[in-house]
């Protein structure tokens, strides 16, 4: 008797004790907010990389940091060529 005694309550208690709590939506908020800061940041660091992407999508228009990458890019763009093509 005392061993079902002993095995119902550390049943009882291994049941309650196993509950989880559903996740907070401040946890959830907080996730979000810093998701989309990384995100942001990649994006703005990635088309300062890549001037020519940057200057296809209007990277200018996300952040005006990219407006002097744009610019660089577009002044190389209008040099001309100065090596010949051998043909």
């Amino acid at each position: 008797m005392k061993n079902i005694l002993l095995l119902a309550t550390i049943s009882a208690f291994l049941l309650t004790s196993c509950t989880q709590q559903p996740p907070t939506t401040t946890n959830q908020a907080n996730a979000d907010d810093t998701l989309k800061k990384v995100h942001d940041e990649y994006v703005v660091e990635f088309l300062r990389r890549n001037p020519t992407v940057n200057t296809y999508l209007g990277g200018a228009g996300l952040d005006p940091k990219l407006r002097d990458v744009m610019e660089v890019c577009a002044t190389i763009r209008r040099r001309p060529c100065k090596k010949k093509i051998a043909g």
